[in-house]
Order: structure tokens, then C-alpha cells, then sequence
């Protein structure tokens, strides 16, 4: 456990620097634990930050993630008395056991006193990734470009905006073993080939969690319209509908729940590429081994502090897809047809440990351990599981 706090904060520790009470930058004053809040609110330029990836879809791999804070992340707010994130910049690039590649720059951009959010990605995967339960491995690669707008509706914590998704994508069969049946490969095809994606969404975002790092409360809900169009030089026609909520509620201010509920459908003429395809997300599940027109998905979790600054998590999650060119694959059905009544439920548990990083930002870290009707999983986890900033 040591060793993994260790390796979380050595890019912190190798910029570490005393304050004018002599006193390291990375204890906390008041209780005397490590914590960076100080390193947080006063700091700013490179940080560089190791990624450890551990889940069953790529295998294990690593990479680093180098930020350029524009301004410190010391707690600012507007007029109106909303937090202003500093706005950040940042390169990525890494690798897995299983051939996976990738590259990336990003800018996260927080203007007009916070009420203009702004989120650019420009990235290149080079991704093996397994589909289904037959051992098939898809490669994607290509070139990958994201845009978004979001601005403050009045004075609240609702925004609206719009997002666009440019996309160059190669999509080919890394191997088809030789018991695979015909119909799988049939069902495969669709998403073969080279093929331009272009969308344009419409999105509205409800934030009013009490950190964007690990919540103790409140409420984040997303909800968008992804339009693929030749109009927009797609090659393919579709629309991706996405809506997920994350709530938070403290029985105490030693346990927390957390409560997330996520849908993604795809409707129009032609199916969105594999990696786009819904599929059902949980820790312990390989992601896109369940896909299909429509992915719902649901989960608890529960952390509990059980001695200053170090938590217990238990979390179990369910989900299913269905729809009308849904296949598991490992189905002697592969018409492609499955009501929600007809999928099945794939279920997932486990359990984690945290640490309070930095108490001022609400920053815990630590790990989980996941398990499936197929897979055990392990991850290290910085912030939160539940991905709010896509």
C-alpha cells in the first residue's frame, strides 16, 4: 500500500521544496499526514504524471502524462461564487503488453470567470483490443480530434453547448482463430475498413459536485446527441445518444455513497465503428466485450473512512445491451436482434482502498480489485472511477 502512494506522488516529490516554517511542502499542518494540497494551491508549469494502466482491456502498460498548468489549482471563484479550475495543457503517450500505442495533446480551458469551458483532444491510438468472447483482436488506428464548448446557463450550475468529433479511422482484424463460426465473422464486417467519422452534438451538463476530483455530494449529469452526417464529410450516418448521472450522498462525513446510471444508443442507417459501438463499462468487465446497439449501465458504490485519511470502497455494478443488431457473440443467436427482456445482465463487484492525497481539493487515491463472470481485474485509480470529463 506504501509502495503505491509512493509511486502516485514520486513526480510531486522529485519538485518538492521547503515552506518558510522549514516544513515539507507535502505534510499537511494540521494533522502531520502527507497531503499536496499546499503543492496543489501554490504551484504551477510542468507536472509530470505517471500512468499505470492494469485493466483487462489493453493488459498491463504504462505511459506519462506532462500538464502545464496556466495558472495554480488554489480554490478561486467568481463573483457569483462558482469554483474556477486553472485551465490545462497537457501531452500523453504510452503503451501495453498486447501492442496497444497512443499518443496525445490535450487543453482544458476555463474563461469568463468559469462560465466558458472549453475541452480540445487531439490524439492518435494505435489499439488492439479484444472483441467479444471468441479471442477475435481488433486493431484501430488512426488520428482522432474533439472539440468542446460548454457556457453557464445564468447563475446556475447548468451549462449547454456543443462538441465536434473528427475521426480518421482504420479498423482491421488482428486474428480470427480457426474455430470461430462464419456468423461471427459476418457480424465483424461492418466495422472493417478505412472510414472518415465526423459529428456534431449538442450537449447539456449539471454540475454540483463538491469536488471535480472524488465528491462527497452532489450531482453531475450529462446528457448529448452525437449527429454523423455526410453533411459533415462522415462516410457514415448515425447518431450516438449518450446520458449518464453520478450522485453523491454522505450518510456521514465517514461514509459516502455513490450512485451512477449510464445509457449510450445508436440509431440511424449504419452502425458507429467498434470502439464507438455501446458496450457495458464496469471495473472487472473487459470494455466491448458486451456490445450492441444499446448499452445500459448501473452502480453502487460505498466508501467508508476507517482510520484518518484511509478508506474502504465496495462497489458492484450491473448492465446489458440489447437492441437491434445486439450479439454477445458467444450466443448461438446471432441474428442480431435482442430486446431488453431477452439480454442478458453481466455483473460485476469488488473492492478498493483509498488515501486522502490532498484534503484541501477532496483528492483520494488508491486502488481496486474487480471481478466478473470472466475476468479479475486490478486498478489503480486517481480521483474517481467514474469518468466525467467525456
Amino acid at each position: 500500500m506504501k509502495k503505491i502512494i509512493l509511486l502516485l506522488i514520486l513526480p510531486f516529490l522529485l519538485l518538492a521544496e521547503k515552506v518558510d516554517d522549514n516544513r515539507s511542502i507535502f505534510i499537511d499542518p494540521k494533522d502531520g499526514y502527507l497531503d499536496l494540497s499546499e503543492f496543489l494551491a501554490s504551484k504551477k508549469g510542468f507536472l509530470p504524471i505517471p500512468m499505470i494502466m492494469t485493466g483487462p482491456t489493453f493488459g498491463l502498460g504504462g505511459g506519462l502524462n506532462v500538464m502545464f498548468l496556466h495558472d495554480s489549482l488554489m480554490s478561486k471563484k467568481n463573483e457569483n461564487g462558482h469554483y474556477i479550475p486553472p485551465s490545462i495543457s497537457g501531452v500523453m503517450g504510452g503503451a501495453t503488453e498486447n501492442g496497444t500505442k497512443f499518443g496525445a495533446a490535450y487543453h482544458m480551458g476555463f474563461y469568463m470567470d468559469g462560465n466558458l469551458r472549453t475541452t480540445t483532444f487531439i490524439g492518435r491510438p494505435d489499439a488492439n483490443m479484444d472483441y467479444g468472447s471468441h479471442d477475435i483482436s481488433l486493431n484501430t488506428l488512426g488520428y482522432f480530434a474533439y472539440q468542446e464548448l460548454k457556457y453557464r446557463f445564468l447563475e446556475t450550475n447548468l451549462f449547454y453547448g456543443v462538441n465536434y468529433t473528427y475521426m480518421e479511422i482504420d479498423t482491421s482484424v488482428n486474428n480470427v482463430p480457426n474455430n470461430i463460426p462464419p456468423e461471427v465473422e459476418e457480424f465483424i464486417k461492418p466495422y472493417l475498413g478505412s472510414k472518415v467519422y465526423s459529428g456534431l452534438a449538442v450537449v447539456i451538463e449539471y454540475d454540483s459536485r463538491d469536488s471535480i476530483f472524488t465528491p462527497d455530494k452532489g450531482l453531475y449529469a450529462k446528457v448529448l446527441a452525437d449527429f454523423y452526417t455526410s453533411t459533415l464529410g462522415s462516410e457514415k450516418d448515425f447518431i450516438n445518444y449518450r446520458a449518464k448521472a453520478f450522485y453523491y450522498y454522505p450518510f456521514s462525513s465517514k461514509f459516502v455513497m455513490g450512485l451512477r446510471g449510464e445509457i449510450q444508443s445508436i440509431q440511424g442507417s449504419d452502425r458507429a465503428p467498434s470502439f464507438m459501438t455501446p458496450s457495458i463499462m464496469l471495473r472487472g468487465i473487459s470494455n466491448h466485450q458486451y456490445q450492441g446497439q444499446t448499452a445500459a449501465i448501473s452502480e453502487l458504490e460505498l466508501r467508508y473512512e476507517v482510520f484518518h485519511r484511509h478508506w474502504l470502497v465496495g462497489f458492484t455494478g450491473v448492465g446489458k445491451v440489447f437492441g437491434d443488431y445486439t450479439s454477445e457473440i458467444d450466443r448461438d443467436n446471432l441474428s442480431g436482434k435482442q430486446s431488453f427482456s431477452q439480454a442478458d445482465f453481466h455483473a460485476s463487484y469488488g473492492i478498493g482502498y483509498r488515501y486522502e492525497l490532498a484534503r484541501r481539493f477532496k483528492l483520494l487515491a488508491g486502488f481496486d480489485i474487480a471481478k466478473s463472470e470472466t475476468d479479475t481485474a486490478f486498478y489503480l485509480t486517481v480521483g474517481s472511477a467514474w469518468n466525467a470529463f467525456y
